[in-house]
């Protein structure tokens, strides 16, 4: 994964998403009951590679610009 790649969203509005704090491995998922996800390891690779956002933003009005955060996790 990269900074800024989604890893889950929420269940109850798909458009809130948590996002990768670092680029690595996804080493290990723990989930608790009815699958809920309650912990996700990411071993880092060192090297703190993100996603390219200057491709995917195009901000010419609000709902844009909300579109935009809401994909990057902000």
């Amino acid at each position: 994964v990269l900074i800024g790649d989604p890893l889950f969203f929420a269940k109850e509005n798909e458009s809130l998403k948590i996002v990768a704090p670092v680029s690595g491995k996804v080493s290990k998922i723990l989930r608790g009951e009815k699958r809920k996800i309650i912990h996700i390891e990411i071993e880092s690779d060192g090297y703190f590679r993100s996603v390219d956002t200057k491709q995917q933003m195009k901000w010419e009005t609000s709902s844009e610009i909300k579109e935009t955060m809401l994909h990057f996790g902000l």
